[in-house]
């Protein structure tokens, strides 16, 4: 995942929005407005009456074209808003946090088909289910209904295996469903992103809709999806789902109406995380060009299978996004206990493509089970079958899992002309007609960049499950392509285990590489699935380092304040626990050196004595020399606002950034007031030349504010470094730590006097990057003396 900031409620880094009725390739295609003499005008609007459907009033999805250049994204920021996030899963795709209203932010941006490729409001979606009719209701006749005993027989899930309920969220500690919740060891509960992907301790799942990491349901409706698609079978308790063994992703994206762009981002995240099938219990709105583009990325970049409810309004089509004709996704209506379709279900062909039991369906509910009926009940019996299919078949497309479901159902005659495959899914029939070949996956990962002059281990599994392996081999070029595929020798080191080492690289080079693995019955299969299209590839260069601040000491950063208290100050904060005053604090640094920034920090014997009151308090860093804009900056911050005054103020966090040496300001982003509490550090990166070109130096200032003395708003910075990986010819120095130790100290002192005078780019005592050693690189690297 990129790394995204999650403000309440949303994401921060840059969002855009693509145009209505483009090509899963990126055609560009909007709508045409004619004007009385005939003329057709293209506008960006993908459908002219979108403003028709609910959609959020304060933000809506633009995507630029390719070629728009910073100056003119900023115009359009400028004159709609800033840039709430980004995705990158789509690229150029941007979610705008409107300074005006959505019709008037669309009326102005309705012609600008020179920078924009479509712009849309940011629909609202509804969880397609009607009312429970009977809680006490405990047959489930749906696993008879698709056959699934039989297919127990064969398989009852993968425990590894990823499946996304992107849904009002999941009972987390549901006696039926806690098991088989997702557990991600990469990002622990400890207060730290160790992930790297944006999200503090996203182990269990991710709340896009309030932006935290509890996706628990506050609804009923994800926890009962969830039930379907994977409660614990063979366990004593209540019901069973089609996967007895599974990892459920939980994804919340609101209660009974859906915000689109925490479904987005909920889409993103179970790529990322591995997750190969999602359960889309909802639906609504108009056609949306983003939410086409964000499904159709997922199926051609990760393989992943999105089961969408056709709906519950009873008529001939497929609600969005289950009406999008896109070949990843699986559109599923609903039958009852005698196969008949039930009432309220929307049928239909081409835009419904089977159909599953969804009537009188129990399930799991928070605190117990109950009967739900609606395309919502249906719709996780087919993402439960398309996930064991998914697992059994190793490296297959979502085309080619969703192949064998369609080649194997169960037709029934009143279905002929309602669905397009006739009939119920059937899980005992897809199972068995399916062959299990062998399936590969990376052990070691894949590295970012890679030092000159370094070798790279890349280990890996081939499991020929009930094949047998005929070859595995490693593919590496380099140049960018322009040499020759040739192989590296592999070795089977243990059982499935294997690895290979990558030749030594130079700046010059462009290292790819990718798999081959084949199977005796099966046939080839690569890593990953792209192959010589789409290999593995990484950057080769040598680390520069322009700032490492974990600020024992000021390390040129200044602070100025207009507020009556709680100004910026560099302290070691506050964890006396005797003291009231730890209502909004951090508690501790971040790096685990000591100090950070901190606003309002102390001990008082009065509740909250030490936020910031009354006004602003503004932390400006030091201007660094980047010889580019292609360096990126990483930092930790805090921030808590939380007040029933706080609606009534503009108590803003602001980060700013300058490539002119703080001359000017852009906005990097804005966490705004709300009620919001901030549980831990998250940790930000970017890269300076997505926002500024650095025309002498780059800096950035850190703004928190507060309207009013009885809300509180705290906020704290740590742990600051701006660092690039190139061969590009610039400035090579390490910073204040010369010799890469990890500590300021005397041999540094000693290799910067050894230099003094040096001039010129690789002088080792350059700590500030400006070509020369002179007093200020002594100067810096005493301020940062360990």
């Amino acid at each position: 995942m990129d790394n995204r900031w999650i403000a309440p409620g949303a994401s921060l880094v840059g969002l855009v929005t693509l145009s209505l009725l483009a090509s899963a390739e990126g055609q560009d295609i909007g709508v045409q407005v004619k004007l009385d003499d005939g003329v057709g005008i293209a506008t960006t609007h993908p459908i002219e009456n979108a403003q028709d459907f609910s959609h959020a009033d304060d933000r809506i999805f633009i995507r630029f074209k390719a070629d728009a250049t910073l100056e003119q994204r900023a115009e359009i920021h400028a004159l709609i808003g800033p840039a709430l996030q980004s995705f990158d899963l789509v690229e150029d795709l941007v979610c705008v946090k409107l300074t005006t209203s959505v019709s008037n932010a669309l009326d102005v941006v309705k012609f600008r088909t020179d920078v924009l490729q479509y712009a849309e409001p940011a629909f609202l979606y509804e969880a397609f289910d009607t009312l429970p009719n009977d809680p006490d209701y405990g047959s489930l006749y749906g696993m008879e209904s698709i056959n699934m005993p039989e297919a127990w027989d064969i398989t009852t899930g993968g425990a590894g295996f990823r499946i996304a309920i992107i849904d009002s969220g999941t009972q987390l500690t549901h006696p039926d469903l806690a098991a088989n919740i997702i557990n991600n060891p990469l990002d622990p509960p400890n207060g730290l992103d160790d992930d790297g992907n944006g999200l503090i301790d996203d182990y269990r799942g991710w709340d896009f809709y309030d932006g935290d990491n509890n996706p628990d349901d506050q609804n009923g409706h994800g926890t009962h999806t969830a039930g379907t698609v994977g409660a614990v079978g063979n366990n004593g308790i209540g019901v069973v789902g089609v996967n007895w063994n599974c990892e459920i992703v939980a994804l919340r994206v609101g209660n009974q109406y859906l915000d689109s762009q925490a479904i987005y981002n909920s889409v993103a995240y179970a790529c990322e995380i591995g997750a190969l099938v999602s359960n889309n219990s909802y639906g609504g709105g108009g056609y949306s060009q983003s939410f086409f583009d964000i499904i159709s990325e997922a199926g051609s970049q990760y393989q992943h299978v999105f089961c969408a409810a056709a709906g519950n309004g009873g008529y001939n089509e497929a609600s969005y996004p289950a009406l999008y004709s896109l070949s990843n996704i699986i559109s599923v209506a609903a039958v009852d206990s005698n196969d008949n379709l039930a009432g309220f279900s929307q049928f239909g062909i081409p835009s419904v493509d089977i159909a599953a039991p969804g009537v009188d369906t129990v399930s799991t509910v928070p605190g117990g089970y109950a009967s739900y009926s609606g395309t919502s009940m249906a719709t996780p019996h087919v993402a439960g079958v398309a996930a064991l299919v998914h697992h059994m078949l190793g490296n297959a497309t979502a085309q080619e899992v969703i192949q064998k479901i369609y080649d194997n159902v169960r037709p029934v005659s009143g279905l002929s002309n309602a669905v397009v495959t006739g009939g119920i899914i059937d899980a005992a029939a897809t199972l068995a007609d399916l062959f299990q070949g062998p399936v590969g996956s990376m052990i070691s990962s894949v590295p970012v960049s890679v030092e000159s002059g370094d070798t790279t281990l890349v280990q890996f599994e081939v499991d020929p499950r009930e094949d047998t392996l005929s070859s595995v081999n490693l593919f590496y070029r380099t140049d960018n392509g322009q040499f020759s595929w040739t192989t590296v020798p592999v070795e089977n080191v243990y059982a499935n285990t294997w690895e290979a080492t990558l030749p030594a690289v130079d700046c010059e080079d462009s290292p790819q590489f990718y798999i081959s693995y084949s199977g005796a019955q099966s046939g080839a299969a690569t890593i990953p699935s792209g192959g010589s299209l789409d290999p593995f590839s990484f950057s080769v260069g040598t680390l520069v380092v322009f700032a490492g601040e974990d600020f024992n000491s000021p390390a040129g950063w200044t602070a100025s304040t207009t507020a009556t208290a709680g100004g910026w100050e560099r302290a070691i904060p506050s964890t006396d626990s005797t003291s009231v005053d730890l209502c909004s604090a951090p508690g501790a640094d971040s790096d685990g050196s000591g100090y950070c920034w901190v606003t309002g920090n102390g001990v008082s014997a009065t509740a909250c004595a030490n936020d910031i009151d009354g006004g602003q308090t503004v932390l400006t860093s030091d201007v660094y020399d980047l010889g580019g804009s292609n360096a990126q900056v990483t930092f930790a911050w805090w921030y808590d606002n939380t007040s029933a005054n706080n609606t009534e103020y503009d108590d803003d966090f602001i980060i700013e950034v300058s490539g002119n040496s703080g001359s000017s300001w852009t906005q990097y982003a804005s966490v705004s007031n709300g009620n919001s509490a901030q549980t831990g550090w998250s940790v930000e990166s970017f890269v300076v030349g997505d926002y500024v070109q650095v025309t002498s130096g780059f800096a950035m200032r850190f703004t928190a504010s507060d309207g009013d003395p009885g809300s509180v708003v705290e906020a704290a910075i740590d742990a600051f470094t701006i660092e690039s990986f190139s061969c590009e010819d610039g400035p090579k120095c390490a910073g204040p730590d010369i010799n890469g130790d990890g500590f300021v100290g005397a041999t540094d002192l000693a290799a910067l006097l050894a230099t003094w005078n040096c001039t010129g780019s690789g002088c080792p005592g350059d700590v500030d990057c400006n070509g020369v050693v002179n007093a200020e690189d002594l100067s810096r690297l005493l301020a940062n003396w360990d």
